[in-house]
């Protein structure tokens, strides 16, 4: 009785805790599931463009530094600190989906699409806008994780450590401060590129349809993640660049500073550094990610 009491069945294959927006369950359910995958495929592109942001000298190309990484240790080496961001991602993408979704509702409340004279410009305005917020919403909870996960990648005396004895060891040292490192600049990559990329999903939504890719909607969707994510990327690599510096000296400087330091010393060529491991993964990544969710909401649309 208690079980039917919570849980109500409002249509035939539908169950849902009662007070629960379906689009809330599905946003954290598809985001997760989603980002999970795309993290455990791409994860050893993410260490290659860690350790060539770190190299203050020229690092070599991303196959040679996963090669590097592979002599080292083998396949556990290409994928030394995965346990860090993998424990994350449900819930990093869930909030990302999540708070995009939220945020999308309160924009168009606050102002609200003319229909009588629709305004391309003014719905992709409102995308990028609920992108940015909830970009900068996710480092809240991410940013330690972050911290831990480059300590990881970058130091290979932390080699055989696990990330809670990082995490353990960064708040003896440094307590929550050194926890959240870099926020500032990791706070402004991710409102940047959560902007542009959900902006340019809107404006592809629009301007794409499925029937340019054969009819084919999963198509559509790995396509216009990987245009999407892939421009976000390059935008914001300056502040990649920032953060990972930020994160593993455990500094507390302000972004801009970091990258007019590397621009100064090491000239536009340092600010780019990683971004070739960043595309290789933030292409087909971001792709299916993209795809993704949207395959896993539709199939928990139907469901719950």
């Amino acid at each position: 009785q208690e079980a039917r009491r919570i849980f109500a069945r409002s249509s035939p294959g539908r169950l849902l805790p009662r007070g629960m927006p379906s689009d809330v369950v599905v946003n954290i359910l598809a985001g997760g599931m989603a980002g999970m995958v795309e993290t455990m495929l791409t994860y050893p592109l993410d260490l290659a463009k860690t350790r060539q942001q770190l190299s203050a000298s020229a690092s070599g190309s991303t196959w040679s530094v996963l090669s590097a990484a592979y002599r080292e240790g083998g396949v556990s080496g290409l994928y030394r600190g995965l346990a860090a961001p993998l424990a994350a991602e449900t819930p990093r993408r869930a909030l990302k989906f999540t708070m995009n979704g939220v945020f999308s509702s309160q924009l168009r409340a606050l102002w609200p699409p003319d229909c009588a004279r629709p305004s391309l410009g003014a719905d992709v305005a409102r995308a990028g806008a609920a992108g940015s917020l909830a970009g900068a919403s996710e480092t809240l909870i991410h940013t330690p994780v972050e911290v831990v996960k480059i300590r990881m990648q970058a130091e290979g005396r932390l080699q055989g450590q696990g990330p809670l004895r990082i995490a353990a060891d960064i708040f003896q040292r440094s307590g929550v401060r050194g926890l959240y490192s870099g926020i500032e600049a990791y706070a402004l990559r991710q409102a940047l590129w959560n902007g542009c990329f959900f902006g340019l999903i809107g404006l592809g939504k629009q301007t794409l349809p499925a029937a340019l890719f054969g009819g084919s909607v999963p198509s559509r969707d790995f396509t216009l993640g990987l245009l999407a994510g892939s421009t976000a990327t390059c935008l914001n690599n300056p502040l990649d660049v920032a953060k990972s510096r930020i994160q593993h000296m455990g500094l507390s400087r302000w972004s801009g500073a970091v990258i007019l330091e590397v621009a100064a010393s090491e000239g536009a060529r340092g600010l780019c550094k990683g971004l070739p491991a960043r595309l290789y993964r933030s292409a087909p990544g971001h792709g299916l990610l993209y795809m993704g969710y949207e395959f896993f909401a539709g199939l928990l649309r139907k469901s719950l």
